[in-house]
């Protein structure tokens, strides 16, 4: 079972009710905002996959790695927030409507990760987690 793409797919959900509630709970849901989480959602899926095939320069692993980075999720999301703000000539500040949505959705995709990936380097010290 693909645990690891359900989750980020539950986290990426997550974080879109998440987003919707905060808005209409601070009187912010309107097109423009909704535009803005597609442009997250375009752009976080753009930045993963491109900082995924930066890893590596062998064509063979680009499928293993292609979307497997957190951070170039998060900075292509960033990116594509500040483009559709553009696009559509939305002024106003959506950090904090986005900021519990990233946190609770980058939480629920990494207990796909923590499923399915070694979680770091092995140790011996009492905290470590032992797979």
């Amino acid at each position: 079972m693909p645990y690891h793409e359900i989750f980020v797919g539950l986290g990426v959900l997550v974080a879109s009710v998440v987003f919707v509630r905060e808005a209409r709970r601070r009187g912010a849901l309107n097109e423009q905002s909704l535009v803005a989480v597609a442009g997250a959602l375009v752009g976080g899926a753009i930045g993963m996959r491109l900082a995924g095939w930066l890893e590596t320069l062998d064509p063979q692993d680009l499928w293993l790695y292609g979307s497997r980075s957190i951070l170039g999720g998060l900075t292509g999301a960033y990116v594509g927030v500040l483009v559709a703000k553009r696009i559509t000539g939305y002024k106003e500040r959506t950090g904090d409507l986005f900021a519990p949505a990233v946190a609770l959705g980058m939480a629920v995709g990494r207990i796909g990760c923590h499923l399915t990936e070694a979680p770091g380097r092995p140790t011996d010290l009492p905290w470590g987690v032992h797979a």
